[in-house]
């Protein structure tokens, strides 16, 4: 995993086809607490995102995807989930969205 808390890694989002990508912001890892903390472009600063890995089932890592909103309480709330990819990224879930957040060559 990627080790430097300053160092960006690409965040996009991608088709659930596989069609296209397109820009979706940064990430962070922060070692201390073990997650990713994203930075989503489409997303007020306010809401904070965080992917974290929660298991290990058959050799794959499963994630979950975090969100808090200082605007309401606060508090983290899950609203999404990730699997690693073959290329080292982890795909992304959060449901609305018809895409795919993909944060590149995270391990």
């Amino acid at each position: 995993m990627n080790t430097q808390n300053d160092k960006p890694i690409s965040l996009r989002w991608r088709d659930k086809d596989g069609s296209g990508e397109t820009d979706a912001g940064v990430a962070f890892y922060e070692d201390n607490f073990n997650e990713y903390r994203l930075k989503v472009d489409m997303f007020p600063q306010s809401r904070r995102f965080y992917v974290k890995p929660v298991s290990v089932e058959n050799g794959n890592v499963n994630y979950r995807v975090e969100m808090i909103d200082r605007k309401q309480n606060g508090k983290r709330k899950t609203v999404g989930t990730g699997s690693p990819t073959f290329t080292g990224s982890i795909r992304m879930s959060i449901p609305p969205y018809s895409q795919v957040l993909v944060l590149k060559n995270a391990q």
